[in-house]
């Protein structure tokens, strides 16, 4: 619900209630007949565009390169350490010893939310910004070449968890399994 307050609040806000102020500077109108006013629409489409690009470009570098970074400091301190102890044991290292300094890939429930939240920038306001869905799509080709990067290179591998069913929760008692 935050997420949802937090991502739309502005731009509802330029679209539908932007109109009433009561401030010239701040008033914009939703159909422009006079040369003087200012388009809600024009304002509502810039603010897409802002949020578009900083999504594509900014979100997208943050979210290869604070992983990167942490996983290059933490390579080094490890080579550092075990140069220390014996020269010879730094060259064999196997690929199991070398995931042991990546990050744990936690949980894709952060990438299913920004995916949500475009879609609702998609949706909501696609009249107002009519290349949102072309930057959308070129955003989602970029963040999963950047989530395939992400999982097979810059965080450790997922553990393995087992499941009984492909995720019903079943009410049976211990005798009735």
């Amino acid at each position: 619900m935050f997420k949802f307050v937090n991502s739309y609040n502005s731009l509802f806000y330029i679209a539908f209630f932007r109109h009433f102020e009561q401030d010239a500077q701040l008033t914009c109108v939703t159909i422009v007949q006079e040369p003087g006013h200012r388009s809600c629409l024009r304002e509502l489409a810039h603010q897409l565009s802002i949020l578009f690009g900083t999504m594509i470009v900014i979100n997208n570098l943050l979210e290869v390169g604070i992983p990167l970074l942490k996983t290059r400091i933490s390579v080094y301190y490890q080579k550092k350490r075990l140069l220390s102890k014996d020269k010879r044991l730094s060259d064999f290292q196997s690929v199991p010893e070398k995931e042991v300094v990546l990050d744990v890939y936690e949980t894709t429930l952060s990438d299913y939310e920004e995916l949500a939240i475009q879609f609702g920038y998609v949706c909501m306001f696609v009249t107002a910004f009519p290349l949102a869905p072309l930057l959308a799509i070129l955003n989602n080709v970029i963040e999963t070449r950047i989530d395939s990067i992400k999982v097979c290179k810059l965080y450790r591998r997922p553990e393995p968890r087992g499941a009984d069913t492909i995720g019903e929760i079943e009410c049976l008692s211990e005798s009735e399994r």
